[in-house]
């Protein structure tokens, strides 16, 4: 069988063969020569050019430039890419979201990119992990807000349900001073308290902190009731009562408001009596209805 050296990359092929198997040069497109021909018999080829040897008979590797002699450096820029963005999104809970968006958008374009053109592009598997990683962090946000919603509100509604029961204290201690000095015997309302300058001017319009704040009075006694502006898990649950016998009482009964049956918010302690106690005792110390 003969055999024919490829003159662009100098490999030895059968002559049967369609193209040489190093740089698929079709073996009809050659043109070699008898000369260029594998001799079987001396184990040499006969008549290479002058070109190809060397002055002491010994061969010489000509040099070629062609298409497709070499490895052709494949393309990894954008499944690096979304690989590394979609580790830095995992690093920094998903960039806001922008991260997680970016990494999966790259990773899908470069694993496109990849199957459709392999010789120009690789890297299939940093596109996968950027891919993997992306959608994790996606994942982790939802995640992370769905813990720290819920946390959050109940921090928010615990602040305002503690507002008002600082602001009921506030009220209670105004109205024993009110009575003594300034109301000749009797309480006084919201403004009566605020043009005497024991409550905040503020407090006249009868809301704080997401709580709108009522005091009834017929002189010689009062109520004041603090009630949330929305009935909701995020500004208040608790409905609070408290009158001249300084006592503030809570209730959570779906937005019914709060009376003087009610149990006082200090449930540790023994029930106070339902009459008016010392107005030169303290304060009883309140903390929020759990």
């Amino acid at each position: 069988m003969n055999s024919i050296k490829c003159p662009q990359c100098g490999l030895v092929n059968w002559t049967t063969a369609e193209a040489c198997k190093r740089c698929r040069l079709p073996i009809n497109e050659m043109g070699a020569t008898e000369g260029d021909r594998w001799d079987e018999s001396s184990s040499s080829f006969s008549g290479e050019p002058a070109s190809h040897w060397g002055d002491q008979g010994a061969y010489q590797q000509p040099s070629y430039s062609y298409a497709g002699s070499g490895q052709v450096a494949q393309k990894t820029g954008l499944a690096i890419a979304s690989m590394v963005v979609g580790i830095v999104s995992m690093m920094a809970c998903g960039l806001l979201g922008l991260g997680s968006i970016t990494g999966l958008v790259l990773g899908i374009v470069a694993l496109v990119k990849a199957k459709k053109s392999p010789l120009s592009y690789g890297g299939q598997g940093f596109a996968v992990a950027g891919i993997v990683l992306s959608v994790v962090s996606f994942f982790y946000i939802g995640i992370v807000i769905a813990i720290a919603i819920p946390n959050v509100m109940a921090s928010y509604r615990a602040a305002n349900e503690g507002s008002a029961i600082a602001t009921l204290r506030s009220l209670a201690a105004a109205e024993a001073n009110y009575q003594d000095m300034a109301g000749p015997g009797k309480y006084g309302t919201l403004q009566e308290l605020a043009a005497a300058g024991m409550i905040d001017p503020k407090l006249s319009g009868g809301v704080k902190n997401n709580y709108r704040f009522e005091v009834r009075t017929n002189g010689a006694a009062y109520e004041a009731l603090a009630t949330p502006l929305k009935d909701n898990d995020l500004t208040g649950r608790s409905f609070y009562f408290s009158s001249n016998d300084y006592v503030i009482r809570a209730a959570k009964k779906g937005g019914a408001a709060a009376t003087a049956s009610d149990p006082p918010l200090n449930v540790d302690q023994p029930p106070q009596s339902s009459q008016t106690v010392s107005r030169e005792g303290p304060l009883l110390a309140l903390s929020p209805a759990n």
